[in-house]
């Protein structure tokens, strides 16, 4: 039920408030339950439950400890992903000819000929009167 009302890597005060049966004014006036939802929220980002994502100030500690990125990582990293855009490229292009083709045969008609139609009409037309 703790998924359920996550948001923003916090826990929704909103329904934390209607769940409690209080109003939303007592999570932030209240001190005593201000502090207890902290400590509450806090608990739930312990590595052990791991309900919630860490801080920000967290992870840049955690981030710190790591060594850093070289540039060859870097480098591959987006070679790897140019590589993956040239193949969804490749797939649209070919998914627009496939859809081009389609309807200058006229197996899909949206009210309309195509540029392509018009012109293989003329070109016919010509090939019968010549």
């Amino acid at each position: 039920m703790i998924k359920e009302i996550i948001y923003r890597g916090k826990l929704k005060r909103s329904e934390v408030a209607l769940q409690c049966g209080f109003t939303k004014s007592v999570l932030t006036q209240n001190k005593a339950v201000k502090t207890a939802l902290s400590e509450f929220e806090n608990e739930l980002r312990k590595p052990e439950n791991a309900l919630l994502p860490l801080l920000k100030q967290e992870c840049h500690t955690k981030n710190k400890s790591k060594q850093p990125i070289s540039s060859s990582q870097i480098v591959l990293a987006l070679e790897h992903k140019v590589n993956k855009l040239i193949k969804e490229n490749s797939r649209l292009l070919a998914e627009n000819i496939v859809l081009k083709t389609a309807q200058d045969r006229g197996r899909i008609y949206d009210g309309r000929y195509s540029e392509h139609t018009l012109i293989w009409h003329e070109i016919a037309q010509k090939v019968l009167e010549g």
